[in-house]
């Protein structure tokens, strides 16, 4: 689709938007489960954001298939990969295009490593092509934020606010100069950052200037980030404006899928679902296929793949789960066959496109060693230093913490580390409490103490982190720290458990009891088990 992005993924300015400026400007994305990859759909199965409807009927008309990941399980290494990628980039550069699927593509099939794609952009960044320094300004302002500036002492914070002031001025930068190479996503995203002072001195003017000369392009996006700028994209009413009927006549399938969001009924709704995933639109397409998955499971799956081939990162992570699952009831629902390298491959992928969700799952598989993908500390926590810069997720960030506080794949750092995991606490992480019970209970920054530990378990199931009370019998049955063994008090709180847990209360604390003392992963469940 010359002339306008064609990704349906959230555009950066939306990004841009809900990280520095707190703004939710865009359809919010559908949610998937971010347990372990297991045995059961149940926990791979996505959120529907839609009215549920009986929609086992409608078949929307669908893009024909792209099969450009078939590349994923091509041979690593060829040598003219980065030219490959380079040229992909320049593709986007012509066609005015945000969709940067096809170049991470190529560079995940030579090198395997999702975590290269950084270092490829920058590279050419420093050629001077405006897609790469697009993405590095975009990834530095992602990054600008920080956990923990809230509790430091006023020189620690005084050094943060000032290292943030240098990322956004780099990323002002780096935007800038793309935005002068006219490269229409990067003078959208210059200009929220000239209107509201981002790295650069405030101008609101400018701004104005430059996403009217991006409007000139005809580019579909830049309708759509003015309407929603200016506000004329907000309920169901606003489909009569004169300049929105406009957008819906071009086929603007972002202004079509953001109206579908306001639809006043589910008929309604889903027609106009259709109308974005026939103008192209991937979100609406993994939206639909959520409303469908139970009433008409393999039609879901055909628009699930849909969503994917239109580079949709939600769509990706789910599809990729599914892949990477041992197969289940939804597999034979609709004919799915498990395949364990192109389901982490996509994963790999959504989490390059900046999926979190897709991150999380990562994080684990390096920590556990699962799927395929050695175990490598590093990398685990290097994904979840990303999610807690962008994001500030609080499993995340509690994970985070946790291995600062032991010292795994980082250099320990016990302060912080209990900052990071209290944080997580105080937004309601349930398992964060867990946490630092381990802590008291090991003696890592506080004093050693096993009945507070216990006591602090205690709040982590009250909380609603059933396992808790697992760890409270494991202790109780072992009599750890000169406590005398009672194993009967451990099968009280073993029934407590199975009150939630079932079965599988008793199957992890046989697991435990393996062990000669507690140890604790930054995931729940981290052990052998089927939950």
């Amino acid at each position: 689709m010359t002339g306008s992005r064609k990704t349906n993924m959230k555009p950066f300015f939306l990004i841009t938007s809900m990280l520095l400026l707190g703004a939710l400007l865009a359809p919010a994305a559908l949610a998937a489960s971010n347990h372990k990859l297991k045995r059961t759909d149940k926990q791979t199965k996505h959120k529907r954001s839609v009215r549920k409807k009986s929609a086992s009927a409608q078949r929307p008309n669908l893009p024909p298939p792209n099969s450009e990941f078939s590349v994923l399980s091509a041979p690593q290494g060829h040598p003219d990969s980065y030219k490959l990628f380079i040229d992909k980039l320049n593709e986007q550069v012509k066609a005015n295009e945000m969709d940067t699927c096809t170049a991470m593509t190529v560079a995940l099939t030579a090198t395997g490593d999702e975590f290269c794609l950084e270092q490829w952009m920058e590279k050419a960044a420093a050629d001077g092509n405006a897609v790469a320094l697009h993405y590095m300004g975009m990834t530095a302002a992602a990054k600008n934020s920080s956990p923990e500036i809230r509790y430091v002492s006023h020189e620690e914070r005084q050094a943060l606010l000032s290292r943030q002031r240098h990322r956004a001025q780099q990323a002002a930068g780096w935007l800038k100069r793309a935005a002068d190479l006219r490269y229409v996503p990067a003078m959208l995203d210059y200009s929220v950052f000239l209107r509201n002072g981002i790295g650069v001195a405030k101008n609101e003017l400018a701004a104005n200037r430059l996403l009217l000369e991006a409007g000139k392009t005809g580019n579909l996006e830049t309708r759509f980030t003015w309407l929603l700028q200016e506000g004329r994209l907000m309920s169901w009413a606003d489909r009569e404006r004169p300049e929105v009927a406009a957008e819906i006549e071009r086929g603007n399938h972002h202004v079509i899928y953001r109206l579908s969001q306001f639809a006043p009924d589910s008929r309604t709704q889903l027609e106009w679902l259709q109308k974005a995933i026939g103008k192209g639109n991937g979100a609406a397409a993994y939206s639909l296929s959520a409303v469908m998955n139970k009433t008409a499971p393999a039609e879901s799956l055909k628009l699930l793949k849909a969503a994917v081939s239109m580079h949709d990162s939600s769509a990706m992570y789910v599809y990729g789960s599914f892949l990477a699952s041992e197969p289940g009831d939804y597999h034979k629902q609709t004919g799915l066959e498990q395949n364990v390298e192109l389901g982490v491959a996509m994963l790999r992928l959504s989490a390059m496109m900046g999926n979190s969700q897709s991150r999380r799952t990562l994080a684990k598989c390096y920590y556990r060693g699962e799927f395929g993908i050695p175990r490598d500390l590093s990398k685990c926590y290097a994904h979840l230093k990303w999610l807690n810069s962008a994001q500030r997720d609080p499993i995340s960030l509690a994970a985070q913490g946790f291995m600062l506080l032991t010292g795994e794949g980082v250099q320990q750092d016990i302060n912080t580390g209990l900052r990071y995991i209290n944080l997580a606490a105080k937004a309601n992480y349930s398992f964060a409490a867990t946490m630092l019970a381990y802590a008291r209970y090991k003696g890592i920054g506080m004093p050693q103490d096993t009945a507070l530990a216990v006591e602090m378990l205690q709040e982590s199931a009250a909380a609603g982190f059933a396992h808790a009370y697992v760890y409270i019998a494991f202790l109780t049955a072992k009599g750890l720290h000169g406590d005398k063994p009672d194993m009967n008090e451990a099968k009280r709180y073993i029934n407590i458990a199975a009150l939630n847990l079932g079965e599988s209360a008793q199957l992890f604390f046989d697991q435990l009891m393996e062990e000669k003392d507690w140890e604790l992963a930054p995931f729940p469940l981290e052990k052998k088990s089927n939950f």
